[in-house]
């Protein structure tokens, strides 16, 4: 995959670590009508297994189980018994089974009733025993009983580009050390799949190599290699026609783009990336996508969409069966809902501030404790979110959060999150009046981000600063980090400014780079036409009789 998902939007507590961290908050920009289509249902899950009485008819193996063991059967009688079982609560018409059977084939009726005889022989329904299958006079035939039904994602067409079960294994484990922002395993990740003796070394798995790769750059802070590898692998999925990579690589743009631009831009990559995923099926995917907009929609304060995409998310999470990337997506949803709460504080909406930061603690008490995969990357920052919010719930919840967070300062190096924790205390502590200590928290935090040059709070520290110092009458070291907020801010429009027009002249380069590699495979195509024409001469010379024959 390409790289960490946008994690909490602005403002939002506390961020993951610097792969999953995103740009400080910006006023609302999108609309609803912005928003992408959103689903009915979790995404194209087809039946996969039916279950009768001792039977078990397999859609995928094409086999049918009796007790454990299988029976025989033709491929007709499984296209017969599949369509009454797809159609069990209604009569299914003799058109339809003609049309399962025998397509776009004029059989006679008798035919139909031969199958049915046949089918009815295969499940033991000879009339002593119990029927499965009743005629409806005139009409057609039914499924009678109790029929279970297990779904599962789609199966991926021929020709899709599918990779051989080791590939799609290893693919896998990318795909978590991508979720968990584990840089070690993305490194192994990338050798593996480069490699043919591991299983990798194919062309979808290279493709994924590279954007693995573009992902370590972009977080690494070298963007012109990021772009560098997003370009190259979307001209190898050109040139190969690798459509089961497609939602990856629309992923990857919508990340570079959200580090580079806006929300705005990257909507259009993850919606098709999200349509990409439910084309093949894959629940995992689906998830990540459905939490790359919930993100955005979160990033831009659009409440209803993200509201939307976060329980798509979180649903999808929870059928892939991967309990590590529900609880990834709970913990970063979680820290969403709380940057939304403190931004309708901010509006003077108290009472959506407090639903808002119940969802948040609501989400993460489920996810905790945390799966023994998810906890080195997410249990320090999970736990801090779920204090956090409970501070600002409860003003008897504050003495306890303050200490928590205190007790983890002694243990926790990582800066962003240290950062992350004297935030915290202080924003607690000028909460309980303590602005004399609440201001000192904040001058910890800052030492710490000069040290580092980590600056995922610096806005925030310098805001709660700026209030304690007011409170306490410092009004000189008020104004100062005042100062230092607005010379942030034009800084950071002077960034934006130069990295759109990065962002422009890389797609300009892209699409460039595209349109040749069509050309080329135009006058390919061309070239080989002229070669067969040239064939069909010679074979017609050779067949010609000798001159004077």
């Amino acid at each position: 995959m390409a790289g960490r998902a946008p994690s909490p939007p602005p403002g939002a507590r506390p961020p993951a670590d610097p792969a999953v961290s995103v740009p400080p908050p910006r006023p609302p920009t999108l609309r609803q009508s912005l928003a992408p289509p959103l689903p009915t249902s979790p995404g194209p899950l087809e039946a996969t297994r039916f279950l009768f009485g001792p039977y078990g008819l397999d859609v995928r193996t094409h086999r049918l189980m009796r007790d454990g063991e299988e029976v025989p059967l033709s491929p007709k009688v499984f296209a017969v018994l599949k369509t009454l079982l797809t159609h069990h609560d209604r009569v299914v018409t003799k058109e339809e089974l003609r049309e399962a059977a025998w397509p776009r084939t004029v059989v006679s009726e008798g035919a139909i009733v031969q199958m049915m005889l046949e089918v009815r022989r295969l499940l033991g329904g000879d009339g002593a025993q119990e029927a499965w299958i009743v005629s409806v006079r005139g009409v057609g035939y039914r499924f009678t009983g109790p029929v279970r039904v297990e779904y599962g994602p789609s199966a991926p067409s021929p020709g899709s580009g599918q990779p051989a079960p080791k590939a799609r294994t290893l693919y896998e484990e990318a795909f978590k050390h991508w979720c968990l922002s584990d840089r070690a395993g993305m490194l192994e990740s990338v050798a593996a799949l480069r490699d043919s003796t591991r299983g990798g070394g194919d062309a979808v798995s290279k493709v994924r190599a590279t954007l693995l790769e573009c992902a370590l750059d972009r977080q690494a802070g070298r963007m012109d290699d990021a772009w560098q590898k997003l370009e190259a692998a979307e001209l190898a999925c050109s040139r190969g026609g690798l459509e089961v990579v497609a939602a990856q690589l629309h992923v990857s743009r919508g990340l570079m783009l959200v580090q580079f631009a806006s929300p705005v831009e990257a909507l259009p990559q993850f919606q098709r990336a999200w349509e990409h995923a439910q084309t093949h099926g894959d629940l995992a995917e689906m998830a990540d996508c459905a939490f790359l907009l919930a993100a955005s929609f979160g990033r831009s304060y659009i409440v209803p969409a993200f509201e939307e995409w976060a329980d798509i998310t979180l649903t999808l999470g929870a059928q892939s069966g991967l309990p590590w990337l529900w609880q990834t997506h709970a913990v970063n949803l979680a820290g969403t809902w709380s940057g939304l709460g403190e931004y309708a504080e901010q509006s003077g909406d108290m009472a959506r501030a407090r639903r808002m930061w119940g969802r948040s603690r609501d989400l993460l008490e489920q996810a905790l404790p945390l799966d023994a995969e998810t906890e080195p990357g997410l249990g320090n920052i999970a736990r801090i979110n779920l204090a956090w919010v409970r501070g600002y719930l409860s003003e008897q919840e504050r003495p306890v959060t303050r200490a928590l967070f205190a007790e983890m300062l002694h243990t926790e190096q990582r800066p962003q999150l240290r950062t992350a924790l004297y935030l915290g205390q202080a924003e607690m502590l000028i909460r309980d009046g303590a602005a004399s200590e609440a201001l000192q928290c904040c001058r910890q935090g800052l030492e710490v981000v000069q040290a580092t040059q980590v600056t995922r709070h610096l806005n925030g520290l310098l805001r709660v600063g700026a209030d304690a110092a007011t409170a306490i009458g410092e009004h000189a070291q008020a104004a100062a980090y005042l100062r230092r907020m607005i010379k942030l801010r034009d800084e950071r429009r002077d960034a934006e400014a130069t990295q759109t027009g990065t962002v422009i002249a890389q797609r300009l380069r892209t699409e460039r780079a595209l349109a040749l590699a069509e050309a080329e495979r135009e006058r390919a195509r061309a070239l080989a036409m002229d070669n067969e024409l040239l064939r069909g001469q010679l074979r017609l010379r050779e067949a010609e009789p000798p001159a004077g024959g």
